[in-house]
């Protein structure tokens, strides 16, 4: 069904302050969270004749936080191109893009169902898929599951458009 921009506006002026609170979280830059929704809005707006207006909603999500993970990659892509044109290291770099790459994946952790966060945390910390089953009161098998699922949702969370 094809969207006209009026419903296409009014959607969207209803939803962008949930679409900016929800790139915040991962880009951790209101300025940029902002430009983000507004890239989003463009690109609706680009394909409103193709878009359902009854699910607008969950596309305008899924592009604004797909276009937050392309801009934390740029981000990342600069950081490393900073580091090749200067050859002297900076250790403090590296934290802070591994703590901007922490929080977007803890973002992103936040985001899975509790048994699929809990086994690809604990296989995080180096616990085997038996130490976690066992804590967790499950099989070895179900806990593989929960960890290709979780897997699976993560690369889906974080792949681009």
């Amino acid at each position: 069904m094809a969207t006209n921009i009026q419903e296409l506006e009014h959607e969207f002026v209803t939803l962008r302050p949930d679409l900016v609170s929800a790139v915040n979280q991962r880009l951790r830059d209101p300025q940029e969270a902002e430009d983000v929704v507004q890239e989003t809005f463009c690109r609706a707006i680009m394909k409103a004749a193709e878009l359902d207006i009854e699910r607008i909603g969950g596309w305008l999500r899924v592009v604004a936080l797909r276009l937050a993970i392309d801009n934390l990659r740029r981000r990342h892509r600069e950081v490393a191109v900073a580091d090749h044109d200067h050859p002297q290291h900076d250790p403090a770099l590296d934290t802070v893009v591994d703590n901007e790459f922490a929080r977007t994946v803890s973002s992103f952790l936040e985001d899975l169902p509790e048994p699929q966060r809990a086994v690809l945390n604990g296989v995080a910390a180096g616990r085997t898929l038996d130490e976690i089953a066992i804590e967790r009161g499950s099989t070895k098998r179900s806990i593989e599951g929960h960890l290709r699922r979780g897997r699976s949702r993560l690369r889906r969370l974080s792949q681009v458009t």
